[in-house]
């Protein structure tokens, strides 16, 4: 292998190293301040001071979000194993080889080339993995970001309305109050104005009794003053009636004694 593909190999052994620990899985819920001494985590907004150090972040993780900061452990010991399995093989050279001596050696291993060239694309491949799945979690968390901006907008209309449908109660609270305060004002008129009706019937009514009492008062005069009347009339042929029966009788008794005297005469008469 010459010098120029070990260089190329030890160069991405140490951006893999340099990205691996720049970029560890705990920035997956977080998103880096511009001072670089701040981080957002992404589940609840809280800024958290790190300092270029991830230990207050997998704190925050470890006391707030338990099943995050059990997928953060998760993804660090597997991203460990394939890191140490690629390392092992690519990053441990051996002394660069004198350029007779690997002319001199080419013949006895022939491969040798064509193994560097392998494993330079392997790890090549291993760099644009790494790369796409960086990029899949920046995806990942802008699509976070978003969806969390969008649930910030939808609460905010949800107070909006929230706060629309209370005025509109209060609204119609106010117009059903002043709806009553106008029905029992209609009522108490209209109980007032029966109650002056009833006021103008019964002086109407007692103006009534006065008048029938006063006719009735007349008219009880006006029957005395006829059986006063009737009365005077009544004794007048009282008093005919009876010298009329005395006149008879005074007549009857003439009568009587004239038929008496005639009766008397007659006696001698029939005796001789």
């Amino acid at each position: 292998m010459s010098r120029a593909d070990q260089g190329s190999v030890s160069e991405a052994c140490y951006l893999s190293a340099i990205m691996s620990k720049k970029r560890s899985a705990v920035w997956t819920y977080y998103q880096d301040d511009e001072d670089g001494n701040k981080a957002l985590c992404l589940i609840c907004l809280e800024n958290i001071q790190h300092r270029r150090n991830t230990s207050n972040l997998l704190k925050h993780l470890r006391k707030r979000h338990p099943a995050e900061y059990a997928d953060v452990e998760d993804r660090t010991k597997r991203r460990q194993c394939k890191e140490g399995a690629l390392a092992l093989p690519h990053c441990t050279f051996k002394p660069p080889v004198p350029l007779q001596s690997a002319c001199r050696s080419t013949p006895e291993y022939p491969d040798i080339l064509e193994v560097g060239q392998s494993e330079q694309e392997q790890m090549r491949r291993a760099l644009e993995q790494e790369i796409r799945v960086l990029e899949r979690e920046r995806e990942l968390t802008e699509q976070l970001r978003r969806a969390q901006e969008q649930e910030a907008r939808a609460l905010e209309q949800q107070r909006a309305l929230t706060e629309q449908l209370r005025r509109a109660q209060e609204e119609e609270m106010r117009r059903a109050r002043e709806l009553e305060a106008r029905v029992l004002q209609h009522e108490r008129q209209a109980i007032e104005q029966l109650r002056r009706a009833q006021e103008q019937e019964s002086r109407a009514l007692d103006r009534e009794r006065e008048a029938l009492e006063q006719l009735r008062r007349e008219l009880e005069s006006e029957r005395r003053a006829l059986q006063r009347q009737r009365g005077q009339g009544d004794a007048a042929e009282q008093d005919a009636s009876v010298t009329s029966k005395y006149t008879g009788k005074t007549e009857e008794a003439k009568v009587q004694g004239t038929l008496d005297l005639h009766n008397r005469i007659l006696e001698p008469e029939v005796t001789t």
